[in-house]
């Protein structure tokens, strides 16, 4: 499955599927903001997560319950993770 997002404000995707996701990718917004975030989370497993770019420390998988924050730094054009 992929989820896109968009917009310009701090976003929270609340994932509840009713059983564990194998694959899920996440591409986050292109038009950001410096400082926006993206907050997701989950209650289900994600076996293969991935989140736009691989280097921006964005977990490759997740446990049920688990959930992280993605922080856009305009400045270098990178999202990162923050939590």
């Amino acid at each position: 499955a992929t989820i896109t997002l968009t917009g310009t404000g701090n976003l929270w995707l609340i994932l509840t599927p009713s059983t564990t996701l194998a694959n899920l990718n996440v591409t986050l917004p292109v038009s950001a903001v410096d400082m926006q975030e993206v907050s997701v989370t989950c209650t289900q497993i994600i076996t293969s997560l991935d989140v736009d770019d691989p280097n921006n420390g964005a977990p490759t998988s997740m446990v049920a319950g688990g959930f992280f924050t993605m922080r856009y730094d305009a400045t270098n054009s990178i999202w990162r993770r923050v939590a």
